[in-house]
């Protein structure tokens, strides 16, 4: 009955010995293309993540690049701060111009009143 619970095994070694002589060995049941498509897929992966590290290389700008980009920020913000200048300028003229239109408006409605007036000859200068 001892011997029917010991299985020999096709290489000799039985029970707890066996697992202690045997290296790691590829099961046959593991076919050739599962072994292809890891080594495809691990060869693959390393590709990916070499093209991600080189694409944030390049993203990454060189310090001579950020000062550049400074100065230019510096030009850009000074111009704009140039035509904020001119158009609040302008802005004031434009006002200037409406606020004397006007005033030209109501003299001429005032005139006109009176050119009627004297059309008419109901005009009294000594009113």
């Amino acid at each position: 009955m001892i011997d029917k619970q010991k299985e020999v095994h096709s290489n000799g070694y039985d029970g707890p010995e066996r697992r202690d002589h045997v290296d790691w060995h590829l099961n046959r049941g593991v076919s050739l293309t599962i072994i292809l498509l890891l080594l495809g897929n691990i060869a693959t992966s390393i590709w990916w993540a070499s093209s991600i590290n080189s694409d944030i290389t390049s993203l990454r700008p060189l310090p001579a690049e950020i000062s550049v980009m400074k100065e230019r920020l510096v030009k850009l913000e000074t111009t704009v701060d140039t035509h904020n200048r001119y158009f609040n300028k302008l802005n004031t003229t434009l006002d200037n111009f409406n606020t004397t239109i006007d005033r030209i408006d109501r003299e001429q409605a005032r005139r006109r009143s009176l050119i009627d007036q004297v059309e008419r000859g109901s005009y009294n200068p000594k009113k």
